[in-house]
């Protein structure tokens, strides 16, 4: 729901150093080759934007979280005027203000929810739970043991033997891994 909505997003800085902040619209969600931090995790995600006829690739980290300025608002109304471009209609503004309001408002399926939690954990270094990821793995290597496919049981002996280690890193106690 975010998507062709407008938001203000740094593109740099001033030549002293100044955020500068530009009004864009958001027209797609894409992966990154970078994995960056954004607060407490780490992410690929970044956001195709238009500023005008200009579109560029920004990651997260780069998008306000304040509502914009009269000053980038009217940079944008000229930008946009400069290169004949429609400003968004009061319907349009209505619906995506509907669409937002429905997405925030969502109840969210069981698949949506594991996809949300692999996203997540995707780039996270190490298990929130040791215990259950243990589990998970011995799960894996019975059902690898069950097919005959041994070269996956050796690599899932090898990160029960990995996922050992961090956890006396970390001093999980071992006892809760068994």
């Amino acid at each position: 729901s975010g998507i062709n909505a407008e938001w203000a997003l740094r593109p740099g800085g001033d030549k002293l150093g100044k955020k500068i902040y530009r009004v864009a619209e958001i027209f797609d969600v894409v992966e990154t080759p970078k994995i960056y931090s954004l607060g407490q995790l780490k992410t690929n995600k970044g956001l195709k934007v238009r500023h005008g006829a200009s579109e560029n690739m920004y990651r997260l980290e780069f998008v306000s979280n304040q509502d914009f300025t009269e000053s980038e608002f009217t940079k944008w109304k000229s930008t946009m005027e400069q290169c004949n471009l429609k400003l968004p209609t009061s319907k349009f503004v209505d619906d995506k203000a509907k669409a937002i309001k429905e997405a925030l408002e969502h109840e969210y399926t069981n698949e949506e929810i594991d996809f949300m939690v692999n996203e997540k954990n995707k780039f996270r270094k190490n298990p929130r739970n040791f215990a259950q990821k243990k589990s998970d793995i011995l799960m894996q290597k019975q059902m690898a043991e069950t097919m005959g496919d041994y070269g996956e049981v050796e690599k899932l002996k090898a990160d029960l033997e990995d996922l050992e280690t961090e956890a006396k890193k970390k001093k999980v106690p071992t006892a809760t891994l068994r």
